[in-house]
């Protein structure tokens, strides 16, 4: 038996990973297969571990970052964009959206002349968030209105 050339075995491992993703029914099942399996899967620019894909999940679930934080490699941004849709629902939504602005209202941040400050990157981040929070319930809210 010989080895496989290296292009044929990475296009299998690829398949094997999209086959495997393509099983997941919810984000947490998603982070078990690529626990179990130890998939790792190479972006653009750089490989995504298995702990590095886990928080992807993770912080798109919360809606911290956009999907496009997600490698459309082996089929995982078309996944999570999937599990996204199938586990959204506007309170849920409305209930992270309350929890952002909370932690808006409450955090400290520096102002005068340094806003590069870690704490202001912090709110900045928070702020965008809001924004794509706000955007997704106004999305989903019109899509329902239209049903």
């Amino acid at each position: 038996m010989g080895m496989m050339p290296p292009q044929e075995k990475a296009s299998n491992e690829k398949e094997g990973n999209e086959s495997l993703i393509n099983q997941a029914t919810s984000f947490e099942d998603l982070a078990k297969i690529i626990e179990t399996n130890n998939i790792s899967i190479q972006g653009s620019q750089e490989v995504f571990t298995p702990d590095m894909l886990k928080n992807v999940i993770a912080k798109i679930q919360s809606r911290e970052w956009p999907l496009n934080a997600a490698t459309s490699r082996d089929g995982f941004c078309t996944k999570v964009t999937e599990l996204l849709q199938t586990e959204s629902n506007v309170d849920t939504l409305k209930q992270t959206l309350g929890d952002v602005e909370n932690k808006l209202m409450t955090e400290s941040y520096v102002q005068g002349a340094s806003t590069d400050h870690p704490l202001n990157r912090r709110r900045d981040e928070r702020l965008k968030w809001k924004e794509r929070l706000q955007q997704d319930i106004q999305k989903m809210e019109t899509e329902s209105d239209e049903k």
